[in-house]
């Protein structure tokens, strides 16, 4: 968690957002976390921008060993206390809505040091994200499709809301 309160900003900026989302059925909610965005494709490890993600992933890479051949996985690794987590938020290779996305991730079987992102109350985010320390929060719209970015500016995308605290 960081020494240094949000910037007022920040808040007054992720509220109207939340105060926009929080009554539509449409949008979920994410931590977003800070770490490093990561591909797994093909049994290996990806940075966003196509080279081999570096460092000793063999943990994250035997837990994913049973994930069937062909699929993508778009995620975040994080390196807390100097063991690597992944979490993934997203299955490119499925076409079709991030609603029916996150169904077949939800179908998929990971286990740690590989977690599914947790979707979380809209209404608590903000608060959520402040009292565990999280880089902030993303909403979603469940209608959207997936975007592939090489860059981590999500301000183009209409379909996501990133708050930053």
């Amino acid at each position: 968690m960081s020494l240094f309160p949000p910037k007022p900003e920040r808040i007054t900026e992720g509220r109207s957002v939340h105060l926009e989302v929080i009554a539509s059925p449409l949008w979920v909610a994410e931590p977003k976390l800070d770490g490093y965005r990561c591909i797994y494709r093909d049994g290996q490890l990806f940075t966003r921008h196509n080279k081999k993600m570096p460092g000793n992933s063999e943990s994250v890479l035997s837990a994913l060993a049973a994930i069937p051949e062909g699929i993508v996985l778009d995620g975040e690794m994080m390196d807390p206390h100097g063991r690597q987590v992944l979490h993934i938020f997203d299955i490119p290779t499925v076409s079709g809505t991030l609603a029916e996305r996150r169904k077949v991730l939800e179908e998929l079987t990971f286990c740690y040091p590989v977690e599914l992102v947790p979707r979380i109350d809209k209404a608590s985010a903000l608060r959520q994200a402040l009292l565990r320390g999280w880089e902030g929060v993303v909403f979603k719209r469940i209608d959207s499709f997936y975007h592939w970015r090489t860059s981590s500016r999500y301000s183009e995308i209409a379909e996501w809301k990133k708050i930053r605290l």
